[in-house]
């Protein structure tokens, strides 16, 4: 079936209209550089095994949630991706994981933190991202976002609020792509952070377990950042490909902001933005 024209509807993180795209991936190496990444390219159409009695589809391609028709411009790539029907059942959100972070500098007047979040229970069934949040502590204590620091405006103009919806993007302090959330803060003096999921079921609210930074004396982080050589599952990465923010690949990245893509030998992947200093 050719899925060109399939919408999959508005991003919540960037607001653009995507496309279920069928792909293809090829190694490429560069010799200058002793480096292999994934080029993807586009295909006219994708097959689906069909098992009627669970009604699900499976594909051994791979296929994307892209923005436009025309070019690569990729929010997630599935390889090998199953697709089964889906029920909506209230969970435990997974614990986050931290990936990067800004010491504040009066320079810069902020600091920021860069955390990746999955849309899945503990129990691995899918969460609802709309009724989905996030918390932010600092020493222990829940933080409250207020609009004379987020000043490019928090979720329905409000005064302050401390449950900041995990699709809220405001392109400046609190921004949103795909799996990966970036928060920016403008306060000092703190020994530690942490990020909490909530997912609410009406009156029920749900939290996963704490992710959590830890400072020495001389506020340099000592615990919490993930070790990106892993996915959670313990799976090696198999390769690694970036491409900027209108993406095109990237053979070595320079300065600058960069979407990130591990592949893992169980053949799961992960994008995160990617910050090369």
């Amino acid at each position: 079936m050719n899925y060109l024209d399939v919408e999959a509807g508005i991003d919540a993180g960037t607001s653009y209209h995507t496309y279920f795209t069928p792909a293809g991936s090829a190694k490429v190496y560069y010799e200058e550089f002793d480096y292999t990444v994934d080029s993807v390219y586009l295909r006219d159409e994708i097959t689906f095994d069909i098992n009627k009695e669970t009604k699900s589809l499976k594909a051994d391609s791979l296929f994307l949630i892209n923005i436009g028709k025309n070019d690569i411009y990729s929010l997630t790539k599935f390889y090998n991706c199953s697709m089964t029907p889906w029920s909506e059942k209230p969970g435990t959100p997974k614990k986050p994981v931290l990936y990067d972070y800004i010491p504040f500098k009066d320079s810069f007047g902020k600091g920021g933190m860069q955390f990746d979040v999955e849309y899945t229970s503990t129990d691995g069934v899918y969460l609802d991202p709309n009724k989905m949040y996030y918390n932010i502590y600092f020493d222990d204590e829940l933080f409250t976002f207020y609009s004379d620091e987020y000043k490019n405006g928090l979720l329905g103009d409000a005064d302050e609020v401390t449950d900041i919806p995990l699709t809220y993007n405001n392109s400046v302090d609190l921004m949103a792509y795909n799996n990966s959330r970036i928060v920016y803060f403008y306060t000092t003096g703190f020994k530690s952070f942490g990020i909490q999921i909530l997912y609410k079921d009406g009156d029920k609210v749900y939290k996963s377990d704490m992710a959590k930074f830890v400072f020495d004396k001389d506020g340099e982080p000592v615990a919490g950042i993930k070790n990106a050589t892993a996915n959670e599952f313990g799976s090696a990465v198999k390769s690694v490909s970036y491409t900027d923010l209108s993406g095109r690949s990237i053979s070595k990245p320079n300065k600058g902001i960069y979407m990130k893509t591990m592949r893992f030998a169980d053949g799961t992947q992960k994008t995160i933005k990617y910050f090369k200093k």
